[in-house]
């Protein structure tokens, strides 16, 4: 424990300023509720959402008259229990010469204003709408110009279209640090006038981080002085009276440490010098990192098409729902006319076409989008697994499988290379630089070398081994069948970046102390035991290191699909590839992405968790 204050809690006259400083920071978490709140409601995309205008089309105009715009928004709020005159001006013109160009204005009246009842505003008026034109090129009476009205009723909001607007306009990020900043400031106000020690602790370190923020606001009116009509003297007013106000706090609060009662831990100063070395990291990952994902996920709840002029339209979580649309079904089997199942001629149970039977028995399985992908025969039953999206889970299927078996084979030949490199030979040098290889050829070249490898026929290389050896009686489809794609890409990755997973552990091996092996051959300990109860428990952190870097490139993989399967197999991110490019479809593929996120972030949970690597 480490006590930095008094903990007796008599007056000090030094802490009269403390109801002051601690109003501050209550008003700057309302100040910052306030900003979020004025941001929100003054963005003009966020207002149009909600107050939809009423749009506006001239049509049957009389000839000779020309009007522009002749369509656009009707000026004015629709009120949905309430009479409204909105008004439209635009620019008539006759194609006689003698007439002028003028403005003309007309309005709209919503309901009758002698009743005050209003007409349902989703309903054109029923008649024309009579436009006054100046001067008398037409007539004295002036024209009447048919003019239809597409009115929507603003009383029903289309919550989708607000929800869209503000996450474009502002994201995800934003409104909860400046709803987080806020609270915190509120309660940090609270304890320091009950002259907490830890609260006054962490005031400090917020007033420094806004010390350095007010530097950079400094100097960015400084040179976004030129574009203020006042200058430079009222850029920099502003930056400078808050980077004053926020010294003055600091320095308060540095000279008055002993005003505060309570006592701070060590834990908790310790927790507050590692938050002051995160934060720069912090900032560069919301910056770098969480912003490109924020807008992903945005993004993926809209029908955006990719390159496509058309405005998006909020979808809410319909991307995700065709992406991971499953079901499982029980197939019966065909009834005997007898009572019981029918067979066929092998004694095996018929069962009628998934695909009809789920058709005809479930409501809405076509209108949904299912199709049937595998049947699995259990206990005498079959059950039929649908998708909505087959080839997305069939992508998931194949990048799991991938990733499990690649990562497992990498690991184990990896550690089994490490070990024999950490020895001590004669050639160790020249066996450590021959092993980086594979590693070092660029994946599109590796590939199409192991094409050539595993070409169908006896032109493949395997294929003509195999065959020589009599280990199988005719070719194998390495790359067209599908028992076999998976596997394939499997070889091809292991052989590449097994030595990648190698170097890794070898950096892991050389750490641990010769020492330790030399106490346990003292104590008659075996190899096999050393190895178990020795290299494996200190060599945990590197493994979970290098499962992590090998897993997250493995559930990313492209390049050995796209290269060797094309389109007859996908990984997730050859399937995101198409879905992007060949399909035109944003959103969706960034539901794909997102999807592709989450599974990454699962599997580093799950090594943080199973190895215990924060606890080392």
């Amino acid at each position: 424990m480490a006590n930095v204050s008094n903990t007796q809690a008599s007056y000090r006259p030094e802490a009269g300023a403390l109801p002051f400083i601690s109003a501050l920071f209550v008003l700057l978490g309302i100040g910052a509720f306030i900003f979020l709140f004025t941001l929100v409601t003054s963005d003009t995309d966020f207002q149009n959402a909600i107050d939809r205008p009423i749009t506006y089309s001239a049509s049957g105009l009389p000839a000779g008259l020309n009007i522009s715009p002749t369509s656009g928004d009707i000026t004015g709020v629709i009120g949905s229990d309430a009479t409204g005159v909105y008004t439209v001006v635009v620019t008539a013109t006759s194609t006689d010469p003698n007439t002028t160009p003028g403005q003309v204005a007309f309005t709209w009246t919503v309901g009758d204003p002698e009743d005050g009842e209003a007409d349902p505003v989703s309903e054109p008026p029923p008649s024309p709408i009579e436009v006054e034109f100046p001067g008398n090129q037409f007539s004295d009476e002036g024209e009447r110009v048919s003019v239809s009205i597409e009115a929507q009723d603003t009383s029903d909001v289309n919550i989708g279209a607000v929800l869209l607007a503000f996450l474009r306009n502002f994201g995800i990020i934003v409104p909860v640090l400046v709803f987080s900043v806020g609270v915190y400031s509120i309660r940090m106000g609270i304890k320091l006038f009950q002259r907490d020690i830890v609260t006054s602790m962490w005031a400090r370190q917020l007033l420094l981080w806004l010390a350095i923020a007010g530097i950079f606001g400094i100097l960015y009116g400084f040179v976004n002085a030129g574009n203020i009509a006042g200058g430079l003297i009222v850029s920099l007013l502003p930056w400078v009276f808050l980077e004053g106000l926020v010294l003055f706090i600091l320095i308060w609060l540095m000279r008055n440490e002993h005003i505060f009662e309570g006592q701070e831990t060590l834990t908790s100063r310790n927790t507050r010098n590692a938050w002051n070395l995160l934060i720069p990291t912090v900032i560069i990952l919301l910056l770098v990192a969480a912003r490109p994902l924020e807008q992903t996920f945005i993004a993926s709840l809209t029908d955006q098409r990719f390159a496509a002029a058309r405005e998006p339209q909020f979808v809410g979580f319909d991307n995700y729902t065709e992406l991971l649309g499953l079901r499982i079904d029980h197939i019966p089997c065909e009834e005997a006319s007898g009572g019981g199942c029918a067979v066929d001629e092998d004694g095996d149970r018929i069962f009628p076409r998934s695909r009809n039977y789920l058709i005809e028995t479930v409501e809405s399985y076509r209108d949904w989008g299912y199709r049937p992908m595998n049947e699995i025969n259990l206990f005498g039953a079959r059950w039929a697994i649908s998708a909505r999206d087959s080839d997305f889970i069939s992508a998931v299927s194949n990048t799991l499988l991938f990733t499990v078996v690649s990562v497992s084979l990498e690991l184990v030949f990896g550690l089994f290379i490490a070990m024999v490199v950490n020895s001590k030979f004669p050639g160790r040098g020249l066996m450590r630089t021959a092993m980086l290889v594979p590693w070092a050829i660029p994946t599109v070249i590796s590939a199409r070398l192991w094409e050539v490898m595993l070409r169908d026929g006896r032109p493949g290389v395997f294929n003509q081994v195999l065959l020589e050896l009599g280990i199988i009686d005719q070719p194998i489809s390495w790359l067209t069948s599908s028992d076999w794609q998976v596997l394939a890409m499997v070889a091809v990755d292991v052989w590449k970046t097994t030595p990648f997973m190698a170097l890794i552990l070898l950096a892991g091996l050389q750490v641990i102390s010769r020492d330790v092996y030399e106490a346990a051959d003292v104590d008659g300990a075996s190899k096999v035991r050393q190895f178990f109860s020795i290299t494996l428990p200190l060599l945990r952190p590197t493994i979970g290191v290098a499962l992590v870097f090998r897993t997250l490139d493995a559930v990313r993989v492209f390049d050995v699909f796209q290269v060797l399967l094309g389109e007859r197999a996908f990984s997730m991110a050859t399937y995101n590839y198409n879905t992007l490019i060949l399909g035109q479809e944003f959103g969706y593929a960034s539901a794909v992405g997102v999807v592709i996120f989450v599974i990454i972030l699962l599997f580093t949970v799950a090594y943080v968790r199973i190895l215990g690597i924060g606890e080392r």
